[in-house]
């Protein structure tokens, strides 16, 4: 039985996920929301698939971001400290950032 609740938990977490992510890459979700306040289902997510998602910006661009805020792109959403957050968010282009509403 124990199994089996496990087992509907991470589908759900996944389903949440997803949709999320999904809206990252529509543009209804901003980056900036989900790098300030992760929802519970993104905190055990890596750094770098999250940032994948989000449009205009490609594996070049990741790799500038990480590099300038000084943070490990297989770093957990969860586990960022509030310094990161803001350091990653400064780092973000302004074509992405540009809708934000923060």
């Amino acid at each position: 039985m124990p199994r089996k609740l496990n087992t509907a938990k991470a589908h759900r977490i996944r389903r949440e996920r997803a949709e999320i992510l999904l809206g990252v890459e529509r543009g209804t979700v901003h980056i900036v929301d989900v790098i300030y306040a992760p929802p519970d289902c993104l905190k055990g997510a890596d750094l770098y698939p999250v940032l994948m998602r989000v449009p205009k910006l490609g594996r070049s661009g990741i790799k500038r971001i990480c590099q300038r805020s000084r943070v490990w792109p297989h770093e957990k959403m969860g586990e960022l400290k509030e310094h990161e957050r803001l350091r990653l968010v400064t780092c973000l282009p302004a074509r992405v950032k540009e809708n934000w509403d923060g």
